[in-house]
């Protein structure tokens, strides 16, 4: 079970809730009851307590709301329902097919500490006002790229995700659109089996992570995806994952890459003591943003 604490904006108010990103039951012990540790234990798994969860369930995935039903039944009865697909709001993210492209590499370089304030005001200008954000500082972008680390890494903890991933892109001499370029396929895999015809699939891929650009700069910003589309297919990889569904103007953009949308039903609730409190439904997610590290 894999829970993550997040401080978050919503609707304008500063929360500390925590995001469900995965769960399972091995093969062999299914349908013995063990999901119940769901319920039974639940709090053990955040501390200090949150005052509301959000989690995300793949589109079609009516095995994971059977289980909710059965063991947290307010997962799914607290979200809105879909006719013909899982309950929840509706988000998507793009994926863009791995393909070698030419010319995008002018003015790009890996980010240094002195990019890092510019970074920030970008990231934050372009993600304002959206819900499940929590803006950045130069405290924690830096954290983030130092791998939650101040001082060295010890030598036995997997490289993931860092400096060496962080990207900058340059226009006359002033940065105009940065990113982070995760190998997200390196790290973990999706493996499809369908059950009829025995057919497995492996589906490995890059993420697009702490991104923004400038107001008027969305074709650098274009570009410098482009650059990670073009890094994904030398890394072998199946396609970038990329959280454009409230950056329309950036997404028009990119239709020559055909992407296609992976869809989810976004799950958002708070606790009975806080919607209360706070005298609001439970679900009031209006622009949702997405951080690909916990999709």
């Amino acid at each position: 079970m894999v829970w993550a604490k997040r401080n978050l904006i919503l609707s304008g108010e500063r929360l500390t809730v925590h995001c469900g990103q995965g769960l399972r039951v091995h093969r062999d012990c299914r349908g013995r009851g063990f999901g119940n540790l769901v319920r039974a234990v639940a709090s053990a798994f955040w501390y200090p307590p949150t005052t509301g969860q959000y989690h995300y369930i793949r589109s079609q995935n009516f095995g994971a709301v059977n289980f909710f039903k059965h063991t947290r039944p307010r997962v799914v009865s607290s979200s809105p329902e879909r006719e013909g697909d899982v309950p929840g709001i509706p988000v998507a993210v793009l994926q863009l097919p791995a393909r070698r492209v030419a010319g995008v590499a002018e003015g790009v370089r890996r980010a240094l500490s002195p990019d890092i304030r510019r970074c920030v005001a970008l990231i934050n200008r372009t993600h304002r006002r959206q819900d499940l954000y929590r803006p950045y500082s130069v405290e924690s972008l830096e954290l983030r790229l130092d791998e939650g680390y101040w001082g060295p890494r010890s030598s036995w903890v997997e490289h993931v995700y860092g400096w060496q991933d962080y990207f900058v892109l340059e226009e006359e001499g002033e940065i105009v659109a940065c990113g982070g370029f995760w190998d997200r396929g390196r790290d973990m895999r999706e493996e499809w089996l369908n059950t009829v015809t025995g057919e497995r699939k492996t589906i490995d891929v890059t993420a697009l992570l702490d991104f923004g650009f400038a107001a008027g700069h969305e074709r650098a910003m274009a570009r410098l995806i482009a650059y990670f589309i073009n890094e994904t297919e030398r890394l072998g990889r199946d396609c970038l994952l990329a959280p454009l569904e409230q950056l329309p103007g950036l997404a028009a953009l990119l239709e020559e890459f055909r992407p296609v949308a992976d869809e989810r039903g976004l799950g958002w609730f708070l606790w009975d003591e806080e919607s209360e409190r706070l005298g609001r439904p439970f679900v009031d997610v209006k622009r949702p943003h997405i951080d690909l590290a916990y999709w």
